[in-house]
This record gives structure tokens, sequence and C-alpha cells, in this order.
């Protein structure tokens, strides 16, 4: 992991709820080793190429407030985090939901409805971790 930057951009400040799930993945990274830098916005972050690292941006929030072309220039790869209640994705998500070079989420039922509803060459994992359960 010595050779790859993660910036984690999520509500971890949020007392309750998504708040505590999103400080809770941080934590999980970090005891998985990862070198996490948890990230509000994205200004005065270096282009991508400057640091010998490749840099992977995890965003975990609603897909549409991403600007991904701006974020492209400095990020060699960029993640969604993300969670919802229902069967399906929610139709706004998907311009920018297929723009991800990958979409994490914790349930089965998210993973079929990714399944369903992103085009190729979007990749998603499914785990059946939860961030309360104790490690």
């Amino acid at each position: 992991m010595a050779n790859i930057e993660v910036v984690w951009r999520g509500p971890v400040k949020r007392a309750l709820g998504i708040g505590t799930a999103s400080r809770e993945y941080v934590s999980a990274l970090r005891r998985q080793g990862v070198n996490v830098k948890v990230d509000n916005n994205s200004f005065g972050y270096m282009k991508k190429g400057i640091l010998k690292k490749r840099r992977v941006l995890i965003y975990h929030q609603l897909p549409r407030k991403l600007n991904i072309a701006q974020e492209r220039k400095r990020f060699d790869r960029i993640i969604l985090n993300t969670v919802w209640e229902t069967t399906r994705i929610p139709r706004s998500w998907f311009p920018n939901i297929n723009k991800f070079d990958a979409v994490c989420v914790p349930t089965k039922q998210n993973k079929t409805a990714l399944q369903q509803s992103v085009r190729q060459g979007a990749y998603f994992y499914c785990s059946t971790w939860s961030p309360y359960q104790k490690v």
C-alpha cells in the first residue's frame, strides 16, 4: 500500500447515521493497513503523478455532487462508496454512476440493483461486513 495514496471524502463530521458509517469505514481501512487521509473538499491537492504514488479517491456522498472531470485531474482512480434502501438505483444517479472506476456497496441487495442498472465497465464489491460489526 506504500505506492497508493487514498483520500476519503465523506460526511465524517456528521453526528449520527451516515457520519458514523463514514468514520467506521475509514477506521476499517486503517485497521487493514491502508493510509487514509480524510478530506471534506479537494482544494489544495496536487495533481496526480507529482507524488509518484497512485492516488485513489473514495467518495462517500451522492454521485451527482462530484465533478468527476475535475477530480480525474487529481486522482488515478475514483471509487464510489454508497448504499440505498430501495431495490433500484435512483434514476438521477445514472448519468454519473457509470463514470466511477468502481462502486463499493455493503449489501447484496445493492449489488443486485447495480448489476441491473450499471453499464459494463463499472465494477462493484459486495461485502457482508457492516461498519457496526466489531473486528
